[in-house]
């Protein structure tokens, strides 16, 4: 097996001009204030923490198990050498690592970990943040495991996903999800995001460095040495979500990153659903991929999604013989979708994205071109196509997510693609 423990490769960040300050109202009008200092000094900083023994060691630093005296809380107590900072900020006039002001800014995000003190030392700045007592990191779970149950897979990538939606809402980029920087509670299996030392301020134009991780870069970065940041967060999501449940990444030389065949030979327990999710995430051409939001509706996510594969030419003949009765179905499955308690199964939708051959049961194909319908797909032509036979609720989940896809902006130029 490849070894999967990889170091970051770092490089500056541009913006270094973040500063947390706020307007105050006074008599005299209206005037700004610099908010309080966001550091500890360190004599009061002395007092609150006991350090412990060593958690992890690398280029960022030294992370310490820690507690904070007044309570017993259980601490990460991160030392970062000045000489090893690349990237600066600022917080409220005070001068700080890029990644203390990126990590504040996501700090009440619940999968990611929470930010609780901080101290400049003089020569190291001291980050503390919280730390989950049954806890391991996302890349030993899996070595120690192997490939993970689908359904497991499911849960932790949900909760990614989900935790990197917020951090781009709140304006922040990880730029190196990955195993390693991801935390499993072992108690709870809930996942907490971590290390936003390569990581950057939310941005509509191209990246032309990269902080991460070499393997989990997409094919743009690789081939042209730019990228944009969502679309490149989704691919390293395809790497991560394959490496769930294979037991490894997919692709280990650059070679094989611009390439952007994914192999699942040999892989026979995972869902056809689950490697549709992850050819989409994994094209070539980052126009292709879906936006963030979109991965959360694919059938994948529906545990009642059923995959059965279907010859082609008894799909055409049985879906041209069940378009005549199409009219008379119509009312029956609206009425079905409609007693959903979700919106999106509004008969509105259902009559103008798809007809519908019975009232429970719609087709859709994963990798290949929507019956009845002119929407793009999740998945170029050079990926498997493979049918689905979806209830008729989840069946419009899956159409509103490929009309989603055909209507993405092209952010990439065409020779990108």
């Amino acid at each position: 097996m490849f070894s999967r423990k990889l170091c970051s490769v770092l490089s500056p960040t541009k913006r270094t001009d973040k500063d947390d300050t706020y307007v105050a109202m006074t008599p005299s009008g209206t005037q700004t204030v610099p908010a309080a200092s966001p550091l500890s000094d360190r004599e009061t900083f002395a007092r609150n923490y006991r350090v412990g023994h060593v958690l992890g060691k690398g280029g960022f630093g030294t992370v310490y198990a820690g507690i904070r005296l007044r309570d017993g809380l259980p601490v990460a107590i991160k030392h970062v050498p000045k000489s090893s900072v690349t990237a600066w900020g600022q917080v409220n006039g005070v001068r700080v690592p890029l990644e203390f002001c990126l990590l504040r800014q996501v700090s009440h995000i619940p999968g990611v970990v929470k930010l609780l003190d901080a101290c400049d030392t003089g020569d190291v700045f001291v980050v503390v943040m919280e730390r989950m007592e049954s806890c391991k990191d996302l890349f030993d779970f899996i070595t120690e495991r192997g490939a993970l149950p689908e359904a497991m897979a499911k849960s932790f990538f949900r909760q990614v996903v989900e935790a990197v939606i917020q951090c781009h809402r709140a304006g922040v980029f990880h730029r190196d999800i990955k195993d390693e920087n991801i935390l499993v509670d072992l108690k709870t299996l809930t996942l907490k995001l971590i290390d936003f030392g390569s990581g950057a301020y939310v941005k509509e134009s191209l990246f032309s460095d990269f902080d991460g991780t070499r393997v989990y870069s997409p094919p743009e970065w690789i081939n042209y040495r730019k990228y944009h940041g969502m679309p490149a967060t989704v691919w390293s999501l395809g790497i991560l979500l394959y490496d769930m449940v294979c037991g490894d990444i997919p692709f280990e030389q650059d070679e094989q990153i611009v390439s952007a065949q994914v192999s699942f030979q040999g892989a026979h327990h995972i869902s056809r659903q689950c490697q549709d999710l992850i050819r989409s995430l994994l094209e070539f051409c980052p126009d292709d991929r879906p936006s963030l939001e979109q991965v959360l509706f694919h059938p994948w996510f529906y545990p009642e999604v059923e995959v059965s594969v279907v010859d082609s030419g008894s799909v055409t003949a049985d879906c041209s013989m069940q378009m005549d009765q199409t009219w008379s179905v119509m009312e029956t499955a609206t009425n079905t979708c409609s007693s959903s308690s979700d919106s999106h199964f509004s008969s509105s939708v259902v009559s103008s994205t798809i007809a519908v051959p019975s009232p429970r049961r719609a087709s859709f194909t994963l990798g290949g071109s929507l019956p009845y319908s002119s929407a793009s797909t999740a998945s170029s032509s050079r990926n498997s196509m493979t049918e689905v036979d979806l209830d008729c609720e989840f069946a419009m989940e899956a159409v509103i997510y490929h009309e989603e896809r055909a209507h993405l902006p092209l952010q990439m130029a065409p020779e990108m693609c």
